[in-house]
């Protein structure tokens, strides 16, 4: 047995607001179409009274002067209104008449002709105290009930004008507003019920939507238990696998293209500071060199470990001797670009947990990034003050007049969160950053 069609939410509130705007338009259209039927009757009648007068004072003189030609023309100069239909004078003893014939035009009668549906009036004919004549003229109401109708049609259409526009205005709003999302959500529920990747389609035509949302998302919310339930047991299989998985292709590629040549740049270092001696003008740049390529191994140290558990060597301590030392490795690259690097820090500054080797790698970082972007003779205002809404907490903020950031692009085997925005998007640095600022998590 099939189930029974539901209304559609649509129809239901069109059909009650046509409903009820039709009687209300309608009760209010035909109280006016009455009232004006009234008083265009009533105007007629009363045109009638005020032409029955007209015509007895001018056919009082050819009535006493028994002029008949003159008689006739007054009273085929009523013909003249569309609306009056015969005229009848009696005088001596003798009847004038005009009514209309089959083509509408007014020409002498017998004054024999039917009177039930005009509008008719009477007069006696009067000159001094005497009473010479009776004249009757008689109106028909066939323009008046022309008008009446086309009245009435211009009222029907208007009502029915406004019944559509009122449909047009009820289907578009609902669509938009209520049935479009409740479709577009229906039409997901039933894709990830059935296991498939949710597309979109159209709408339904009926109210169905709402009993079929509800069966729909409680099949969707069942079937979602149970694959939440087994994705928590393949959760962190599957995310060691995809995590070994791009570090071992990153690490093998680094430790092939960068630790032969750190090699290289180390055994180089050795040779030039026997060549040069222990010189005071050299003495900077090879301390620089040496920390840079120590620097270097214990990145490329913190790559091989990425993908294991690690544990940051983390002490409360003041962060500035670590700025201080990131400012001095970063000295010679700002004197050679002609960058000034200004520090402001407050003495008092609370002490924080942090690595100190991990956080000096990540502000030389940053401040070369800095330095690298800004122009000759500018500066990089490096300025550290306590929280305001937490006393424990160092605010640390380095400012530059560069291009700004962009998105760096990904790299395809890293993990996403190796690779934050930078403006230069190096790679090296990109991959250095991470475990500087937060240990990976372990399995």
């Amino acid at each position: 047995m099939m189930p029974p069609r539901r209304l559609s939410v649509r129809a239901i509130v069109a059909a009650t607001l046509v409903m009820a705007t039709t009687i209300v338009l309608g009760a209010f259209g035909l109280a006016s179409y009455v009232r004006d039927r009234d008083e265009k009757q009533k105007r007629l009648r009363a045109v009638v009274s005020v032409e029955a007068n007209v015509l007895a004072v001018s056919l009082a003189l050819p009535i006493w002067n028994i002029d008949r030609a003159q008689i006739a023309k007054v009273i085929e100069a009523m013909g003249a209104t569309p609306g009056n239909y015969a005229v009848v004078v009696h005088s001596a003893g003798v009847t004038q008449a005009y009514a209309r014939d089959a083509h509408w035009n007014f020409v002498p009668s017998d004054g024999k002709f039917p009177v039930t549906d005009l509008i008719s009036d009477s007069r006696n004919v009067v000159l001094g105290k005497e009473r010479i004549g009776t004249l009757q003229i008689h109106a028909t109401p066939k323009f008046l009930r022309a008008e009446l109708r086309a009245s009435l049609i211009s009222l029907v259409v208007r009502i029915l004008t406004v019944d559509v526009l009122l449909v047009l205005c009820v289907y578009f709003i609902l669509w938009r507003t209520v049935l479009r999302p409740l479709v577009g959500i229906e039409r997901f529920a039933l894709a990830v019920s059935e296991g498939a990747r949710p597309q979109a389609t159209g709408g339904l035509d009926a109210a169905e939507e709402l009993a079929s949302l509800h069966a729909s998302i409680d099949s969707m919310v069942r079937l979602l238990d149970a694959r939440y339930a087994e994705l928590i047991e393949n959760q962190d299989l599957l995310r060691q696998s995809e995590r070994m998985s791009a570090i071992g292709a990153l690490v093998a590629g680094v430790a092939h293209e960068v630790r032969n040549p750190l090699f290289g740049i180390s055994a180089t270092v050795d040779a030039l500071e026997v060549e040069l001696g222990d010189g005071a003008d050299v003495e900077d740049y090879m301390k620089a060199l040496r920390s840079d390529v120590s620097r270097l191994s214990r990145l490329m140290h913190d790559l091989l470990e990425y993908g294991r558990p690690q544990r940051l060597a983390a002490h409360e301590q003041s962060i500035l001797p670590v700025v201080a030392e990131a400012v001095r490795i970063c000295g010679p690259r700002a004197r050679e670009r002609e960058v000034e690097l200004r520090q402001d820090a407050s003495h008092a500054l609370p002490g924080v947990a942090i690595d100190a080797d991990r956080m000096i790698q990540v502000f030389k970082n940053v401040v070369e990034n800095a330095i690298d972007f800004s122009p000759a003779g500018d500066a990089v205002a490096i300025s550290l003050h306590e929280d305001q809404h937490s006393a424990s907490t160092v605010v640390c903020t380095i400012a530059d007049r560069g291009p700004g950031f962009r998105p760096a692009p990904a790299a395809p085997a890293a993990p996403a969160s190796a690779w934050p925005s930078s403006r230069r998007s190096s790679p090296t640095t990109a991959a250095a950053w991470p475990p500087f600022v937060e240990p990976p998590a372990g399995p």
